[in-house]
């Protein structure tokens, strides 16, 4: 007889090379029970405080919202603003530089000085001191210019004057040929 012994059960296969039936596979370690996640525990509520299902977390219902203002009322400004009159000072002053030199730099200052009354009188609302002073500094070198400028000119025309330059005949021949005249100047 041979070593080998017929299987069995006759429906179990055999190892062709070791003419043994075939190991069972150790069985998978078991599963740990199912645990829940852990939820953090829910924020405290206020007594009579409900909120439906998928209402915000966290959000008071709409009767504790602050009241909004009424008609003819402004809420408060949530942050301060540059002064208007401080940008038009700040860009006439500059603008001066280029069209009409002294008018555009007055208005420059007037501007300026208007837009300083009105920030001192904010309490902190408004701001633009820096427009204010630089639409001043500006508006006053180009003034100072146009006046340096204006003297220049006066000095020169004066010495001019004082040396004689406008004082000499004129010494051109003021009548021109036409084609209407003789060369003797009688027309002809």
């Amino acid at each position: 007889m041979s070593d080998q012994q017929p299987p069995q059960d006759p429906q179990q296969p055999i190892d062709p090379v070791s003419g043994q039936p075939p190991m069972p596979a150790p069985a998978p370690p078991p599963l740990p029970p199912y645990q829940p996640p852990v939820q953090p525990p829910a924020a405290p509520q206020p007594s009579g405080f409900s909120q439906p299902y998928g209402a915000p977390i966290n959000q008071p219902p709409a009767n504790q919202f602050p009241q909004t203002p009424g008609y003819g009322a402004s809420a408060p400004a949530a942050m301060p603003q540059t002064n208007s009159n401080a940008i038009v000072a700040f860009v006439l002053s500059i603008v001066s530089w280029v069209v009409c030199p002294v008018i555009a730099a007055i208005v420059a200052l007037v501007f300026a000085s208007k837009g300083k009354k009105e920030i001192e009188q904010s309490g902190g609302w408004q701001t633009g001191t820096g427009f204010v002073t630089a639409a001043k500094v500006i508006a006053w070198i180009n003034i100072a210019f146009f006046v340096i400028f204006i003297l220049f000119y006066v000095v020169i025309f004066g010495i001019l004057i004082a040396a004689g330059e406008f004082d000499t005949p004129n010494t051109y021949n003021t009548t021109f040929p036409t084609p209407f005249t003789t060369p003797s100047g009688i027309p002809g």
